[in-house]
C-alpha cells in the first residue's frame, strides 16, 4: 500500500495542517501536506499474517496533539511540535474504535467492549464508564452532536444509548413510543440531526425522535 506493507486501512484522517494519515493494521502513515511526502509510524518492515504490526482505528486532534486509538487499550498522543508519541496505556483490553472531541479539554475514548472512558487534556486524567452500563453488544461506532450528546452505536434493534458529556448522565433508549420503521443502514448505525428541530437516531431498522 503506497510503500508501506499493510493489507488494511482502517481510516483516512486529515488534521489540521493538512496532513493526511492512514491508520492501518500495520502502523501509521503520515502524507505531508504539499509535497506528499510518506512518513510512517510503528511500522513492521514484513507484514506477518499471524502478527503483523500495530493497528491503528481511530484518530482524533485535540489541541497540540493528535490521539490515535490502538489495540488493548493503547492511545497513542502525538505531539505536533516536536513529532514525538506519548503512549496513554487505557485500563482495558479491548481495542479503542473511537475517539471524539467534545471541547478543547476533553475527549471521550470508546472501547469496543470494555465500556468508555472520558479524558481531561490539561490534568490528564480519565473517567471511567464501564461496559455494563451499556446495551450488551460491542461498540463499533459514536456520534457526538451539537449538545455534545455522544451515541454509540451498537448492532441492536431498536435501542440506543447515549451520554450527555456535560451532565455525566448516561442513558439507553429502549422501544420508545414513537418509533418508525427504517430501512437498515449498512453500518447498522445512523445518526440524523435537524438542527431546527427533533434529533432521529437510526439503530438498526428504526428512528427514534429525541425531544
Amino acid at each position: 500500500m503506497g510503500g508501506m506493507p499493510a493489507a488494511r486501512v482502517y481510516d483516512v484522517y486529515e488534521d489540521a495542517s493538512g496532513n493526511e494519515w492512514m491508520l492501518t493494521d500495520n502502523g501509521l502513515g503520515m502524507l505531508a501536506a504539499g509535497s506528499g511526502a510518506l512518513t510512517s509510524f510503528f511500522v513492521e518492515k514484513t507484514l506477518k499474517k499471524e502478527k503483523g504490526g500495530q493497528i491503528f482505528y481511530t484518530a482524533q486532534e485535540c489541541g497540540n496533539e493528535i490521539f490515535f486509538g490502538s489495540d488493548s487499550g493503547r492511545v497513542w498522543r502525538y505531539q505536533k511540535k516536536n513529532g514525538r508519541f506519548l503512549l496513554l496505556q487505557l485500563p482495558c483490553a479491548s481495542h479503542i474504535v473511537a475517539v471524539g472531541k467534545i471541547d478543547e479539554h476533553n475527549l471521550i475514548m470508546v472501547t469496543e467492549t470494555d465500556g468508555f472512558f472520558t479524558y481531561n487534556t490539561p490534568a490528564k486524567t480519565t473517567v471511567h464508564y464501564p461496559a455494563s452500563r451499556l446495551p450488551g453488544a460491542p461498540v463499533h461506532s459514536i456520534y457526538i452532536d451539537r449538545n455534545s450528546e455522544v451515541w454509540f452505536g451498537q448492532d441492536i434493534a431498536g435501542t440506543v444509548a447515549h451520554f450527555n458529556a456535560r451532565t455525566k448522565v448516561l442513558k439507553t433508549e429502549s422501544n420508545p413510543g414513537r418509533a418508525y420503521i427504517y430501512r437498515p443502514f449498512p453500518s447498522g448505525f445512523s445518526v440524523h440531526e435537524n438542527f431546527s428541530g427533533p434529533f432521529g437516531v437510526i439503530p438498526m431498522a428504526e428512528v427514534f425522535p429525541v425531544p
